[in-house]
């Protein structure tokens, strides 16, 4: 008998939280550029290599991909897909100070 694939239960809500606070080095109305985002109705994804923790997406190969004769291509590839691809991140709990 095939296995049954059921669909998670996504949350009704998710939440972002972002600070409304200027860093060191930022230009730029940040309270703007939210509001901007909610009036356009898009969520802003960062780069990989913009995100904070440097262990994101840490990848270290197996023994057996590090012998393969095209290993330099295979983290090349890795490395690449990485790159092209943008994080949001969400929450499914209403934050409350």
């Amino acid at each position: 008998m095939p296995a049954k694939i059921e669909p998670p239960a996504l949350p009704i809500y998710l939440y972002r939280y972002r600070s409304l606070h200027r860093r060191a080095g930022e230009m730029g109305n940040i309270l703007a550029r939210e509001i901007e985002t909610l009036r356009r109705s898009y969520i802003w994804c960062s780069k990989f290599i913009a995100l904070n923790d440097p262990m994101e997406g840490f990848y270290r190969p197996s023994s057996a991909i590090k012998k393969k004769s095209n290993y330099d291509q295979i983290a090349a590839l890795v490395s690449a897909g990485k790159s092209g691809v943008g994080i949001a991140s969400l929450s499914d709990t209403k934050k409350t100070n």
